[in-house]
């Protein structure tokens, strides 16, 4: 063999080996998986009130006697009261214990021909205490209570527009329009974010003024108390009010 043919012969193995050792390589590879689950926050609120408990007057009658603050219901109550009742009507938001930190707000609607003072006046208890007067069937100036914490105080002032109380923990605003419709407002807006397990309690009694005589209390007659609540998640918003006109436009319309 020349040597021509020799340094061939090398060149042709060196090929093959080259490609012997081409075809046993394999990619330096790994696997790995990050799956991504989105579970979405919810908010969870429960209005409530503690379940009338009645009582028959000398005519067989269902009338109010107390409210069992422990027993506790979601459904329409009705109540058969005399002028001088104090009823204890306590409703209650109740933010769950899973939701997430959320902005509240409630509206109080009364429809009827009860004037809205008369239902509220009194030294009540209640979550957005307003102090203002107004003045009584026998024009006597009175307190007027619509909302709120123990001790705190409201001052009238504007937010956002809107003309009303302002205390540490709300703004109650009334929207005098509605009363044409025979509708009297309270839009009750809590001020800070509200956290799982919070209840909060709107107002805790209704008075009937005692100095009611048979014409005025047949005026009250057919009153309805409906109250609603919202919640918005706080996520993303910055106060109550945004919250409630964004997510709630049709409801918080002003």
């Amino acid at each position: 063999m020349n040597k021509r043919k020799i340094v061939l012969l090398a060149s042709a193995l060196m090929m093959v080996a080259v490609l012997a050792v081409g075809g046993t390589l394999a990619y330096f590879t790994d696997t790995d998986k990050v799956t991504n689950t989105f579970t979405m926050g919810k908010v969870d609120i429960l209005l409530d009130e503690g379940k009338v408990v009645t009582e028959k007057d000398e005519n067989g009658k269902d009338v109010y006697a107390d409210t069992d603050v422990e027993d506790r219901t979601d459904k329409e109550q009705e109540y058969f009261v005399f002028p001088g009742d104090t009823v204890v009507k306590d409703p209650t938001i109740h933010v769950a214990n899973d939701s997430q930190v959320a902005w509240i707000a409630a509206k109080i609607t009364i429809k009827g021909d009860a004037k809205l003072p008369t239902l509220f006046y009194g030294q009540t208890t209640t979550h957005l205490n307003i102090r203002a007067e107004y003045a009584d069937m026998n024009g006597e100036m009175q307190p007027l209570v619509a909302g709120g914490v123990t001790e705190e105080t409201a001052d009238y002032t504007t937010w956002n527009g809107l003309p009303g109380h302002m205390s540490d923990s709300a703004f109650s605003y009334q929207d005098v329009s509605k009363a044409a419709n025979g509708e009297w407002v309270i839009y009750m807006f809590f001020q800070a974010p509200q956290t799982a397990g919070t209840d909060i309690v709107l107002f805790d009694t209704v008075n009937v003024p005692a100095i009611w005589d048979n014409k005025e209390a047949a005026i009250f007659n057919s009153t309805e108390i409906t109250i609603d609540a919202y919640a918005v998640q706080a996520n993303n918003f910055d106060d109550v009010f945004t919250a409630m006109t964004t997510a709630f436009a049709d409801e918080f319309d002003f």
